[in-house]
C-alpha cells in the first residue's frame, strides 16, 4: 500500500494534532530530548500493527530512554535506506537482500483472503 500524495503532504500535521492530542490527555510534556538513542524502523502497514506495539511494550519497560521513529518509506528502495543510514531497521517480507545486509526471521504468518 502506497500513501497518495495528499496523505504524504498532511502526514506531518497530523502527527502534530495527534501529538497535541496525546498530550492533552496524558497532561505532560513528551519525553523525547531526553531519549539516548533514536531508531529509524521502516516496517510495512501489516508489521506496524502486529510487531511494532509488541516492541514498544517492550522498550517502555527496559529502554524508557529509546525512541523510535517510523517514517514512510518506499518499499522498492529499501536496502538504499539501510546502506544510506536513513533507516537503522526494515521489518518486512524479503527473499533477497543487496550484499553485506543481513536478516533475521521474525514470525510466520499465512495470510488468507476468504470471500
Amino acid at each position: 500500500m502506497q500513501p497518495t500524495q495528499r496523505a504524504l503532504e498532511i502526514a506531518p500535521t497530523v502527527r502534530e494534532g495527534l501529538e497535541k492530542l496525546d498530550l492533552a490527555l496524558v497532561g505532560k510534556e513528551p519525553k523525547r530530548a531526553e531519549a539516548l538513542r533514536t531508531f529509524r524502523i521502516v516496517a510495512t502497514d501489516y508489521d506496524c500493527m502486529v510487531i511494532l506495539p509488541q516492541l514498544v511494550k517492550r522498550l517502555s519497560g527496559s529502554a524508557s530512554r529509546v525512541a523510535l521513529q517510523v517514517p514512510t518509506c518506499n518499499h522498492l528502495y529499501l536496502d538504499q535506506h539501510l546502506q544510506s543510514g536513513r533507516c537503522d531497521l526494515i521489518i518486512g517480507p524479503f527473499n533477497k537482500l543487496q550484499t553485506g545486509l543481513r536478516r533475521s526471521k521474525l514470525l510466520s504468518d499465512d495470510k488468507v483472503i476468504a470471500v
